[in-house]
């Protein structure tokens, strides 16, 4: 996949602008704006933006599930997000998807 003619090697889409930490040294932190404009990407465009037919061409590509102001671990269907890269496109992601899943089993037993 190219982009303006040069290779795409990364994406980076922010899912939540949710976070429920105050770093001082994020911008999100003391932003009025952020804090009453709380959204996250609907699972149905995620799907869209990133079709099972697209497999072949993102393959090598890496998908950053991250963002400017937001956790992607508290968007309210992450979990649905990262089975449906899994399991019906981007299964060469699964070292990645095992990692947060053992992340998250550790977060939740605190």
């Amino acid at each position: 996949m190219k982009f303006f003619g040069h290779p795409v090697r990364s994406f980076n889409m922010e899912i939540t602008n949710k976070c429920v930490l105050a770093c001082s040294e994020c911008d999100r932190t003391g932003n009025p704006w952020v804090k009453e404009h709380l959204t996250e990407l609907p699972v149905d465009l995620v799907q869209k933006l990133f079709p099972a037919s697209a497999r072949e061409h993102l393959a090598g590509i890496k998908i950053n599930l991250c963002g400017a102001f937001g956790d992607c671990i508290y968007h309210s269907r992450f979990h649905d997000i990262v089975r449906d890269f899994y399991s019906n496109r981007f299964s060469h992601l699964k070292y990645l998807f095992e990692c947060i899943e053992r992340m998250l089993i550790i977060f939740y037993q605190f």
